[in-house]
């Protein structure tokens, strides 16, 4: 083949699938890399191919595309898969899809979804408890990713670069060579770990009401390890667990703080500590 001025798709490895159809053949082949999906039109044997790509927004993941299958054809070293999702990303993407699956049934509510696929192994809460529990919240946050990709955040993955790009799922957009709109709830940098998040307006108006160890212990006045013993000791303020982590209501650190501050016994000028010490509480 690497001597042939063309490539005869007589002399082409044998496809994974194929179907005919009465003017049109359509193949997958696969490399080892990636697949290589092709649909050829009424192709006269002996004759050169001719590449028919759309001019659009996808263009350039098209030419790589074609160019990979160009050099595999020829015998030349494979290239790299234009998309290889890590083993994070892959099962972020099955998790993604199971939900749509899901989802296509009647009367399926975000706690279904959160007891089958989200949480599985977890006895997660009902009623006012679940209404309010984190859980539901990152429920939520999957689907409205998984309702995004299914409207069209797709295609970048499809783009190149790992699905870092993005693109607006608006059909009626004008195209562009590169995706640089973002889709409906910030999905896709959600989905590849990117953390841009902007504050919300009326943060400044409502202050958070739990804090967890290193802004708790800086309310006290105390190191986060002598707050972390107080908590291992019995002898701290109240806490609790939000999704898996410790954090301290804020009005029961200052009640703490009222009810148990003594004299430090090194300075006593300099302020109040809260010996950390077994059986003290």
């Amino acid at each position: 083949m690497k001597d042939r001025p063309h490539f005869d798709p007589a002399h082409w490895p044998l496809a994974i699938a194929s179907r005919s159809a009465v003017d049109e053949t359509h193949l997958v082949m696969g490399d080892g890399v990636s697949l290589h999906r092709i649909c050829l039109r009424g192709v006269p044997v002996g004759d050169p191919l001719a590449a028919l790509i759309p001019c659009d927004a996808l263009l350039d993941a098209r030419l790589e595309a074609l160019a990979g299958l160009e050099r595999w054809l020829r015998g030349a070293r494979r290239g790299a898969q234009l998309f290889g999702p890590t083993a994070y990303q892959a099962r972020r993407l099955h998790l993604l899809l199971a939900i749509l699956d899901l989802r296509r049934g009647r009367d399926v509510t975000s706690h279904m979804v959160a007891q089958r696929l989200v949480y599985p192994r977890l006895s997660i809460g009902q009623g006012a408890s679940w209404k309010s529990s984190p859980e539901r919240r990152r429920t939520q946050r999957l689907i409205h990713e998984a309702e995004a990709l299914a409207a069209g955040g797709y295609r970048a993955l499809l783009a190149g670069g790992a699905g870092r790009q993005k693109q607006r799922c608006d059909s009626a957009a004008p195209p562009r060579s590169r995706f640089r709109a973002t889709t409906p709830h910030r999905a896709l940098p959600r989905l590849f770990g990117s953390r841009r998040w902007k504050e919300h307006p009326m943060t400044a108006a409502h202050p958070p009401r739990y804090l967890r160890t290193p802004d708790a212990a800086r309310r006290v006045g105390l190191s986060p390890r002598t707050l972390e013993k107080h908590r291992c000791y019995g002898t701290g303020p109240a806490y609790r667990k939000l999704g898996g982590r410790v954090v301290y209501a804020i009005d029961e650190l200052d009640a703490w703080v009222e009810l148990g501050r003594r004299s430090s016994t090194s300075d006593p000028g300099v302020g109040t500590v809260h010996p950390a010490r077994r059986g003290l509480a």
